[in-house]
């Protein structure tokens, strides 16, 4: 993925997360943002939901 921005990474992460919950498969544990890292990255890059994301 290059050039890859980091909400590109993430936007992956939750697409795949989504697919593999759909597929009934329990994704195997990673480290996710932090709540506040998460609203800070949001000042940086625009962030936006995974396709099939609710």
């Amino acid at each position: 993925m290059r050039p890859a921005r980091p909400q590109h990474v993430w936007l992956i992460r939750d697409h795949l997360e989504a697919l593999a919950e759909r597929a009934g498969v329990t994704p195997a544990p990673y480290t996710v943002l932090t709540r506040r890292a998460r609203l800070a990255a949001a000042l940086w890059f625009p962030l936006r939901k995974a396709p099939g994301r609710k």
